[in-house]
């Protein structure tokens, strides 16, 4: 990621379902942005993601660079 933004409002931003591996790397010298726009998220639901980032198969996040991850107006029910 190199001066990466992703926004999402109506559910959380990243969802890896399947497959090897992920690897999410940040590049020196950039900032890149996540947010999680829900405006709330039900916390007795066992069918609603939670977190701003998933994944079912191994996620390796790396490199040297900035990621932020932003929760907005977020609230849990």
């Amino acid at each position: 990621m190199h001066g990466f933004t992703l926004l999402c409002d109506y559910t959380n931003p990243i969802t890896v379902l399947n497959g090897n591996e992920i690897s999410l790397k940040a590049k020196k010298g950039y900032e890149n942005f996540i947010y999680d726009k829900r405006a709330s998220i039900d916390d007795t639901s066992n069918d609603e993601i939670k977190s701003a980032i998933t994944s079912e198969v191994d996620l390796e996040f790396s490199g040297k660079g900035e990621l932020d991850i932003v929760l907005i107006n977020l609230s849990f029910r």
